[in-house]
């Protein structure tokens, strides 16, 4: 790859080739010949003409390129005893599997599904299984009080809720049903049906249009990806609403897994392989971005953690190891690597100079650096720089990102919100904007 300036210049002075050039590194169903056009609204709109399925680009297209036996999840959880490792061929077969079972339920491309988990392999699974079926898919915190999880379901109208039997915060089990029908009792909308995952530590009784996973995706016969426009919605998340009303996020999925795919390498300098742990969860969209799609369309083995950095058993043991390799480094080298790198002190803040990306390159060539790689990820592109020492805030001036990427990363494509009135609500059609 480039240097730091030369691929910004490229990128500002000539984005629709430079973008363009990004896009082929993806498998298409349709290449696009549109690269970016703007809507009535000015609203950037990339890869028009475009067809793809992320389920596809993530994890069956690596299977076609003969490494379905490499290991595509690895899920931790030093809260419940649990550990799991599943390939690519794997977590290609679970998710053809639930999303089968999910359109054995009517779920059909442009619907959504509220998915309210904890970290466990199965909220990955079930993001994965709403995109090859071209649905939508809205994840809610696991936890979230029934009024929060009411309002979400009240504008994102979903078809389906999947949730869990429990989850377990650090010396606590947390029952979730009761907290799914009281939000259901509190929503205008109510799903056709309700999927549990039952985990052993509190096992639930299923009431009216609720249904067991494990027999559902038993049950199923696989599902096959479902191609969707690039400028059809991959996922709605809703913000916290800790200034006025949840708003409703939503990401095109073209330009969504373009810019991803790219910020592995240009910023992460993840390799095919290697193991990425970004330690957030899926109910935030860094979560999405750099535990789920990311890792997955570069094809990396991505770590699925649940617990706390605080208050869980052996959390820096268990958290910083895969394959029996330390996967975090200690915060001095990262220092190091942001001043080597050019960055100075306040690396991470949006104060890098010029060329740090070239900088770091050099000072940690692919074939001197570990094979096993972290990037630790807040929720602002600043900590997340700050985490991983690497010019997050940097690149992300470049406003040259198509997807809408998490907090600065946005690009040219403005995040598009929704509120929670009626007005605001979805629905998502094929193709229509939004």
């Amino acid at each position: 790859m480039s240097s730091y300036r030369s691929e910004f210049q490229r990128s500002i002075q000539h984005p629709e080739a430079f973008w363009a050039e990004q896009a082929e590194r993806l498998p298409w169903v349709a290449p696009p010949t549109r690269i970016l056009e703007y809507d009535e609204q000015g609203h950037a709109r990339w890869y028009a003409d475009g067809e793809l399925n992320l389920c596809h680009a993530a994890l069956d297209h690596h299977i076609e390129q003969g490494r379905g036996e490499q290991a595509a999840l690895l899920w931790d959880s030093p809260v419940s005893g649990g550990k799991l490792r599943l390939s690519y061929a794997e977590l290609r077969d679970r998710v053809a599997r639930f999303a089968g079972a999910l359109r054995d339920l009517g779920v059909e491309q442009g619907d959504r599904v509220v998915i309210y988990l904890p970290m466990v392999p199965e909220a990955p699974i079930a993001m994965l299984a709403c995109a090859r079926l071209g649905a939508v898919h809205s994840v809610v915190f696991g936890g979230f009080a029934p009024h929060e999880l009411a309002v979400r379901i009240e504008d994102a109208e979903p078809k389906v809720v999947v949730a869990a039997s429990c989850g377990i915060e650090v010396d606590r089990v947390l029952p979730y049903p009761p907290i799914v029908r009281a939000a259901l009792e509190q929503s205008a909308h109510r799903p056709e049906a309700c999927v549990i995952l039952q985990r052993e530590q509190c096992l639930a009784e299923l009431g009216e249009d609720e249904h067991d996973w494990a027999t559902l995706e038993a049950a199923a016969a696989p599902a096959d990806c479902v191609p969707v426009k690039a400028t059809d919605p991959l996922y709605v998340l809703y913000t916290s609403g800790t200034t006025g009303k949840p708003k409703g996020v939503v990401r095109d999925t073209g330009g969504y897994g373009v810019a991803l795919h790219y910020s592995m390498e240009a910023v992460y300098d993840m390799a095919p392989g290697e193991v990425f742990f970004s330690a957030s969860d899926v109910g935030w969209v860094v979560g999405h971005s750099y535990i789920v799609y990311g890792p997955l369309l570069r094809g990396c083995t991505t770590v699925v953690y649940e617990g706390k950095p605080v208050r869980t058993p052996d959390a820096e043991g268990d958290a910083g190891r895969a394959g029996g390799r330390p996967l975090v480094a200690d915060r001095n080298r990262l220092a190091h690597r942001r001043q080597s790198a050019g960055g100075g002190a306040d690396a991470g803040q949006g104060g890098l100079g010029h060329g740090a990306g070239a900088g770091l390159r050099r000072t940690h060539p692919r074939s001197q650096r570990p094979r096993r790689a972290v990037a630790g990820a807040g929720q602002r592109d600043d900590q997340a720089a700050v985490a991983a020492g690497l010019p997050v805030r940097y690149l992300a001036r470049s406003r040259a990102l198509p997807g809408g990427l998490h907090g600065g990363l946005s690009g040219l494509l403005p995040d598009r919100r929704r509120g929670l009135s009626r007005r605001g609500r979805l629905p998502v059609h094929h193709g229509a904007h939004r």
